[in-house]
């Protein structure tokens, strides 16, 4: 039979197992501090105001991507296209303000060719069943190809002043 002595070694392990099961939820939270340490260190003024305000300006955009992405990612699903479709909205808003001088129908094209695009994936993997990774790779495809080809591969220039207004408009700062 086992000893109570010969079972020890085990349960160390198991508890040790669970310890690190658990620290293994905040090893990004870890990661950061480390980073933000290291570039402190390496460039004293990362840690001012003001780089702290551009560095979360820069990850807003990101962050809103993430809140979208994460709700497909719970229900077993995944969007490729995301960025393409951003793209292509971004292609679609430019060219309606430069074309009409409306910075707000230049916003309502942006969100109605992320709308149709969204429509298009979710009908697909919804109703005709086809797996998510497949549509979007598709969508992916053919949003990346339609900016490409709606801006002529080039920056799309002579943008009014007041489009930058939203991204440029510090809320809280």
């Amino acid at each position: 039979m086992f000893s109570k002595h010969s079972l020890q070694p085990g349960r160390i392990a198991l508890q040790s197992l669970k310890l690190v099961k658990k620290l293994s939820n905040y090893i990004i939270v870890l990661a950061i501090i480390i980073e933000c340490v290291v570039f402190a260190f390496l460039a004293p003024s990362f840690m001012s105001f003001d780089n702290l305000v551009n560095v979360a300006l820069s990850l807003a955009v990101i962050g809103i991507l993430a809140v979208g992405m994460t709700f497909v990612i719970l229900t077993g699903g995944i969007d490729l296209s995301i960025g393409s479709v951003v793209a292509l909205a971004g292609v679609c808003a430019a060219m309606t303000t430069v074309k009409t001088n409306s910075v707000l129908l230049g916003f309502v094209v942006a969100i109605a060719v992320g709308l149709v695009f969204g429509i298009f994936n979710g009908t697909f993997v919804a109703y005709f069943k086809v797996p998510s990774f497949v549509v979007t790779l598709a969508v992916l495809t053919v949003a990346r190809g339609l900016a490409f080809i709606l801006a002529e591969g080039r920056s799309i220039g002579n943008l009014p002043e007041n489009f930058a207004w939203l991204g440029k408009t510090a809320v809280f700062c």
